[in-house]
């Protein structure tokens, strides 16, 4: 990959970092980016409805999420209303770790907190970017992800259900 297509690849990650910012807290909970090509930001909405009406904001939408770049990196938003494809179906009754999430969302990232530790390696990255502020932020947004999602995997599959459901009595993620 030449210095060029990296180039692109990160300014690409910063605007999918963007997204929650871009649309809003009340609508990021409703719509997450899944993929970036070819200048095409493809976002999963929970509905058709939720589709349709960000859709009709997508000028608005494409200015924020470019906001600083140097070129605009998307220049297209395809909504794709539904959950995606989440495997093969399982009975939840003959294996109850099928009803398990395999992967954490937004929201069960959002409830954990990084320790100091996690948050100084966080900013030790997007400092080493140096004189690319741009690359340092995408960086930092993509390691303190990966390490929120690092615990939440790493937790019981009982305390994950608690968080996801809200059905426990502690609802807030387990500190590791």
């Amino acid at each position: 990959m030449g210095r060029a297509e990296l180039g692109r690849a990160v300014r690409g990650a910063a605007a999918m970092c963007r997204w929650p910012e871009a649309v809003g807290p009340g609508v990021a909970v409703h719509a997450r980016p899944e993929s970036l090509k070819r200048g095409i930001l493809t976002v999963r909405v929970d509905s058709a409805v939720w589709a349709t009406e960000l859709s009709a904001h997508e000028p608005v939408l494409l200015e924020r999420l470019n906001a600083g770049l140097e070129e605009p990196v998307v220049t297209r938003l395809k909504f794709l209303a539904g959950t995606g494809w989440a495997g093969p179906r399982v009975s939840s009754e003959t294996d109850p770790e099928a009803s398990r999430p395999v992967w954490p969302n937004r929201r069960d990232l959002q409830s954990i907190e990084l320790s100091a530790e996690e948050q100084t390696r966080v900013a030790g990255l997007a400092a080493a970017a140096g004189d690319d502020p741009e690359l340092g932020r995408a960086g930092a947004c993509w390691l303190a992800s990966t390490l929120k999602a690092r615990r939440w995997l790493s937790r019981p599959s009982d305390s994950k259900e608690k968080i996801e459901t809200g059905n426990g009595p502690d609802t807030k993620p387990e500190r590791g």
